[in-house]
């Protein structure tokens, strides 16, 4: 979402932070006859063509006054292999591994984004059982692979003799749509395994009526403790959270040797393993749970890089050094740093311009960026 860090102060602007799918979608329209048109193309015109209220001005010129008194920033969330729009920002938030471009030389990078902001809550509270061999929280979209890692664990079992213990965490779908989810993993539960097989595999498919994360932190927290190995069937991610989650409560990580994006930064030898087809990913599960006690020794050592108690100094760091270029002063005083994790991204409704709890809360109408300006102009904190 639009992210407000810090008001102007002293003759010193501000610090807003848009997130990728919101600079999209206010500057690709601009390119209609462009094929990389975003989906959203269609619902911006509408409101720029139909709107009751026709003094909209065309968001470039918004921009444009925002940055009289803001240093802008553009959040990336997703992996991205260009990115025009930078060409309007002061400074982009991305990791290595989620950006496979030079960003232009007047916007600084800061390689940091949302899931080097986890709360300082997440971390191994050294259950004395950890009760299920591997967890998976992830959206039941088609790129997840859900399927596949049904099958994975049939394998694994079949091939050890043991039934093993196995928690998904399945937040809301958007749509029922089976070309673009999972819609028929409760089937597949019921026909692929036994009912022994079944006891020990827990799925939470999670209620329509919560929003589309699902689950509070907390509760999150208590199953990642309560598991041994974490994995993710993705063959693409953004920065992926859930991984780095997963690292900071104790969890080694099993994922594919070529997942793309930032999935794999603060992967390695010591606290994961990959595998290179699906076909042979029982067997990378079958290592890391022979090997998990050793694995997890190095899993915890990364909360100085992930958790919000250690990054928000760093990231202050990084703020100071984009002021000193401007000639700017930088006071060091930043806002809403709670839940940083959620905000940057907008994964969050509790802001005035998000549309409800069932989705992100990115600006994706003028009526919505209307709401934000009015929020700075009132000038409140959340």
């Amino acid at each position: 979402m639009a992210h407000l860090f810090k008001k102007p102060k002293d003759g010193n602007k501000g610090i807003i932070v848009f997130t990728h799918k919101e600079m999209k979608y206010f500057f690709r329209p601009g390119k209609p006859l462009s094929r990389k048109k975003p989906m959203t193309y269609v619902s911006f015109a509408l409101d720029y063509f139909y709107s009751k209220n026709k003094k909209y001005p065309y968001f470039k010129k918004e921009l444009a006054e925002l940055r009289k008194d803001y240093l802008v920033g553009v959040h990336f969330g997703w992996h991205h292999t260009e990115f025009p729009e930078l060409q309007y920002a002061d400074f982009l938030m991305a990791s290595d591994g989620t950006i496979d471009f030079k960003p232009p030389k007047h916007c600084y990078h800061i390689p940091l984004n949302s899931r080097n902001f986890i709360s300082e809550r997440f971390k191994d509270l050294e259950y004395n059982e950890r009760f299920w061999d591997i967890i998976c929280v992830a959206r039941a979209a088609r790129f997840k692979n859900l399927d596949l890692l049904l099958k994975s664990i049939k394998r694994l079992n079949d091939k050890t003799g043991k039934h093993h213990k196995v928690l998904l965490i399945i937040p809301p779908n958007k749509s029922e749509d089976p070309n673009k989810f999972y819609t028929n993993i409760i089937d597949d539960y019921y026909n692929w395994f036994e009912e022994e097989e079944r006891n020990q595999i827990t799925i939470m498919k999670l209620s329509k009526d919560l929003s589309f994360l699902g689950m509070p932190q907390n509760s999150l927290i208590h199953f990642y403790n309560a598991s041994k190995i974490f994995t993710l069937f993705s063959e693409k991610e953004g920065e992926s959270r859930v991984i780095a989650e997963g690292l900071l409560c104790g969890c080694p990580v099993v994922v594919k040797a070529d997942l793309e994006g930032g999935g794999r930064d603060f992967l390695n030898k010591k606290n994961s393993v990959y595998f290179d087809t699906f076909d042979n990913a029982h067997l990378a599960f079958e290592k890391a749970l022979d090997n998990y006690e050793t694995l997890k020794k190095s899993t915890t050592e990364l909360k100085t890089i992930l958790r919000d108690d250690f990054t928000i100094p760093t990231i202050k760091s990084y703020f100071s050094k984009i002021y000193e270029q401007h000639n700017m002063n930088f006071d060091g005083e930043l806002l809403n740093l709670d839940y940083l994790d959620r905000r940057l991204p907008a994964h969050t409704h509790s802001v005035p311009w998000s549309k409800g709890r069932f989705g992100s809360a990115d600006i994706l109408s003028i009526e919505q960026f209307e709401v934000f300006k009015k929020y700075l102009a009132e000038n409140a904190t959340l």
